[in-house]
């Protein structure tokens, strides 16, 4: 079970007692104040205003009301000097954005925004999406890039078709985890073909990914051809004199009323390669992250801004088994374990020792592409991790997907296979797992002391459960990643419930989690909004984040009385905190 925990000693963590409008009427609660319009809307609801201290790694945001008027709570911007910028689709601030905050006095700023240079650069992937001519099938075709980096990358190149047949070879050799700033390969690829050692028999075989001199595939499926031309037909094409694409750029509304009474705070990591897949909160208010293409843990105070990393040793040094992790969990003692994914491993951060130590998946379960990809740590002391098998080689030996218990004082694992396949796993209050099955649309209970499999089916055809967390009641929060919803299963009455959130892109969202009120948060990789929902009246309000294409997956509340939400930029190297003002 997710352990969520009050946050109340963090000075940055909470507003006052007072509501936003107390906020918005009182010039005295102000450190930085004005309004934001422009030339075409006059006074603009919805935008967004950022201030960053200059030399600082926080950046604090608000949005306007309907009176175009933003104001930063004097709690939140100390005295100093302050770089402003903006989030508005199609806008640009039209000055430096420079702003004076003082100790004694509100700042009174007014911004003026012009049109955009660049609205691409504006652009998260959903509104890349509406914006394409063509079918929901043609625009599937490129749902997969934004794992990796965002579908402007790809709008921007000149390629045509053949062009994209090479570049969508090299790019399926890259695995999950891989970026723009730190590509890799996956352990099947050809460039480890002759030192693979004991696991050649089970690499794919080389002439399955033939390719000529450039880099085109000696055998190209109707699928890949479709989806390389389509590509070519959308982004700016092979004239190097084209600056705009083929068809007009879409975005999606700006928040109104309830979508603009938050308060955002982004926190830079120090190494921009770095990707947040997955960040929770401690009893003490630190925040642990973990680093999605990278052998690392982490530690953010959002007291002070101070981040600290400790690398992970590798268990699997041979070159196929490239680091980073995709879940962090904590242990009852409140220390960060992490699935090592094709290291095939887990590791054990200890807070007071500052140690890792890391448990290697018993030698049958350590196959090329075996992966371990999630952890779940039990009230006991045991640790449920989840394994699956990745990559396309020669059949291997065990099963393709599995879930093991680690009890750490002795080291020994318990197996149990799951014939459906692993996605998500979370930690019952019995001891037992739950899985969450995104390839074979089920949750599944692995009873811990017989393995006995037991399988439940959304009540949403295709649902694709991908990850989620048990509240205090034991019920289990999820994300239907295909049907675009929020389930909640009861294992003691055997229902399940579904909430529709608002679907801008093919597939959405990624993880849910449940605060102490009771509301279910979600967000996903082709929108920039946090979705929460009130599950007893199904009203859905969305935040829009900061920053452009932040690519989120695990979503995390701590239970303070006013929750607060916690992402990682997977993208972006920031963790962000989302505090509702109401």
């Amino acid at each position: 079970m997710r352990r969520h925990i009050v946050v109340a000693a963090l000075v940055t963590a909470c507003l006052s007692t007072v509501g936003y409008q107390h906020l918005l009427s009182q010039a005295g609660d102000a450190s930085l104040t004005g309004v934001v319009s422009s030339e075409a809307e006059g006074s603009m609801e919805g935008v967004l205003v950022s201030a960053k201290a200059v030399g600082s790694t926080v950046r604090v945001t608000v949005v306007t009301d309907r009176q175009g008027r933003y104001v930063f709570p004097r709690e939140r911007l100390a005295p100093g000097r302050y770089q402003l910028s903006i989030r508005a689709t199609g806008y640009d601030l039209k000055d430096s954005g420079l702003a004076e905050v003082t100790a004694n006095k509100a700042t009174a700023r007014n911004l003026q925004l012009q049109k955009a240079a660049d609205v691409g650069a504006q652009l998260m992937n959903a509104e890349w999406i509406s914006s394409w001519p063509g079918t929901a099938e043609e625009k599937q075709y490129a749902s997969g890039c934004v794992a990796c980096h965002s579908l402007e990358t790809a709008m921007r190149t000149r390629h045509d078709a053949r062009q994209w047949l090479a570049v969508l070879s090299r790019m399926s050799l890259h695995p999950n985890g891989s970026s723009l700033l730190m590509p890799f390969d996956s352990p099947f690829s050809p460039k480890y073909a002759q030192h693979l050692g004991s696991y050649a028999s089970q690499a794919a075989p080389a002439a399955a990914s033939a390719v000529d001199d450039e880099g085109v595939p000696s055998v190209v499926s109707p699928r890949q051809a479709a989806q390389a031309a389509y590509l070519a037909s959308i982004n700016l094409g092979s004239d190097r004199t084209a600056t705009t694409w083929k068809y007009s750029l879409k975005a999606l509304p700006r928040p109104t009323g309830d979508e603009t009474r938050v308060i955002m705070t982004e926190y830079d990591l120090p190494r921009r390669s770095t990707q947040p897949h997955d960040v929770t909160v401690d009893a003490e208010g630190i925040v642990w992250f973990e680093d999605f293409g990278d052998n690392f843990v982490g530690r953010l105070n959002p007291k002070t801004g101070e981040v600290k990393e400790w690398p992970i040793p590798a268990t699997r040094p041979f070159p196929p088994f490239h680091a980073g992790s995709l879940d962090i969990a904590l242990d009852r003692d409140g220390n960060p374990w992490l699935p090592m994914m094709r290291q095939a491993s887990v590791a054990k951060f200890d807070k007071k020792t500052e140690r890792v130590t890391t448990y290697s998946l018993p030698p049958e379960y350590q196959q090329l592409g075996a992966t371990a990809i999630m952890v779940a740590p039990t009230a006991a002391g045991d640790v449920w991790v989840a394994r699956l098998m990745q990559g396309g080689g020669a059949q291997t030996t065990g099963e393709a997907a599995s879930v093991h218990l680690l009890d750490p004082k002795t080291g020994q694992w318990k197996n149990y296979p799951v014939a459906s396949g692993v996605y998500g796993l979370e930690a019952l209050p019995n001891g037992n797992a739950m899985v969450f099955s995104l390839q074979g649309n089920v949750l599944v209970e692995v009873d811990a002391r017989t393995g006995t499999n037991t399988v439940y089916t959304p009540p949403t055809e295709r649902a694709g459960p991908r990850r989620g967390e048990i509240d205090d009641s034991g019920r289990a929060w999820f994300a239907e990643y295909r049907a675009g919803k929020i389930g909640m299963f009861d294992p003691k009455t055997k229902a399940f419930r579904e909430w529709a959130i608002p679907q801008y892109g093919p597939s959405d969202p990624y993880a849910a989690a449940v605060d102490t009120n009771g509301e279910a948060w979600t967000a996903g990789m082709y929108t920039d909004y946090l979705f929460r929902l009130n599950p007893a009246t199904g009203k859905v309000t969305k935040y829009l984040m900061p920053t452009v294409n932040v690519n989120v997956r695990r979503v995390d509340v701590d239970a303070s009385r006013r929750p607060a939400v916690w992402i990682g930029a997977n993208h972006h190297a920031k963790i962000i905190k989302i505090e509702p003002l109401d």
